[in-house]
């Protein structure tokens, strides 16, 4: 019972005024972070060219991505949330 509680809860289960309150409050929240916006777009590019200069050395060789991609990952989150990579 508690889980199908816990399930519908949130904007994709709620309605009227409460959908109407939770999807304003997500929407500026995701704005506030730069969601929709090119500053977005420019942190992925910016982090991609990073991605590439870390991977070049290593052409010709077989490569393990696990060490790259969820750094530069982290990376784009850490530069949205706190303002740097």
């Amino acid at each position: 019972m508690n889980v199908l509680l816990i399930a519908l809860i949130g904007v994709l289960w709620s309605n009227g005024e409460e959908w109407y309150t939770l999807r304003k409050f997500t929407m500026n929240a995701l704005k506030d972070l730069g969601f929709g916006s090119t500053s977005i777009e420019e942190r992925i590019q910016v982090e991609a060219r990073h991605l590439v200069e870390a991977i070049h050395p290593e052409t010709g060789k077989d490569i393990d991505l696990t060490q790259f991609i969820p750094k530069a990952v982290s990376n784009i989150i850490s530069g949205i949330v706190f303002g740097k990579r």
